[in-house]
């Protein structure tokens, strides 16, 4: 595809330059500068990877049966061929092929800028494909680095094990977890970390249904802005309780106690922070997770 071509298409479907830079891979300085005109004549092999990131998105809309502006995306099936769809959906059934490669005529119906998109749309979803749905709108979620897991997995392991020593009646999950945020059917998000302690939220073994008391968030490039303004909003208004926003990068903390006048409160990764809804029960030595970031570094 040229230049204008992408420059159609990413008008079309509503990216930012942001949302282009995070499907593509291509860094956010370039993609400004392809769509901003100054450069004039890029690589083939950025095109490349902003134009299959396009197609990969066409599909992934397409077999959930949104309908398709345009009939001409691609002029060579070898492009197809390389992203099919393929396997099962979240709720076991098969997923369908397109039944035309590059698409059909545009149909009735809304423009996928506008379509709302539910709960059933997201159990269509292959398995692999990791998105959560707010607001009717799906967000793709990288896969997260070792430094994510790192800092996860030690805010699991000090929340729970206080948990259990108290005997306190709430259940530590953490992602991949659905939880259908505003028990209405256009929002289901995956945390990185919850608690709850109202065994009744836990519907049938397989999703959280409503706020949880205790969310925590681990920034990483790509969600950055997911979770420190789209999903702080809808935590604060669902109902949660507590939100933590942990940054590995910039090692601090940010606490959000909805219920309080003194927040935010921030902290660097040195403290041992109460977890407030634990009536001080329960803390986090942050420098544990400080001195195991280090190591990772170092290794």
């Amino acid at each position: 595809m040229t230049i204008e071509e992408l420059k159609r298409k990413k008008l079309e479907m509503g990216f930012t330059n942001e949302e282009v830079a995070e499907m593509s891979g291509v860094p956010l300085g370039t993609i400004q500068k392809i769509f901003g005109g100054a450069t004039k004549h890029p690589r083939r092999k950025t095109l490349e990877a902003i134009e299959a990131a396009f197609y990969r998105h066409y599909l992934f809309i397409h077999n959930m049966g949104a309908p398709v502006l345009h009939k001409e995306w691609y002029s060579h099936k070898s492009d197809r061929d390389s992203y099919p769809i393929s396997g099962e959906s979240r709720n076991g059934s098969a997923l369908r092929e397109p039944e035309h490669p590059y698409g059909t005529e545009a149909q009735d119906g809304p423009s996928l800028q506008n379509r709302k998109y539910t709960i059933e749309d997201y159990y269509a979803l292959p398995q692999e494909r990791r998105v959560e749905l707010i607001d009717g709108v799906f967000y793709d979620m990288a896969a997260p680095t070792v430094a994510h897991q790192k800092v996860l997995g030690l805010l699991y392991y000090q929340i729970e094990t206080c948990i259990l020593s108290h005997s306190m009646p709430c259940q530590v999950l953490f992602s991949p977890c659905d939880v259908q945020l505003d028990n209405d059917e256009y929002t289901m998000v995956q945390p990185d970390l919850i608690v709850i302690c109202d065994e009744g939220q836990i519907e049938n073994g397989k999703c959280v249904k409503g706020a949880p008391a205790f969310v925590a968030e681990i920034l990483s490039p790509s969600s950055r802005r997911l979770d420190l303004k789209k999903k702080l909003v809808k935590y604060m208004e669902a109902g949660v309780r507590e939100y933590w926003i942990l940054d590995p990068d910039k090692e601090n903390l940010v606490i959000y106690d909805f219920g309080e006048d003194d927040m935010p409160y921030m902290t660097g990764f040195t403290e041992t922070v109460p977890v407030r809804i634990s009536e001080g029960k329960c803390s986090v030595d942050l420098a544990v997770i400080h001195q195991e970031l280090l190591r990772i570094m170092k290794d």
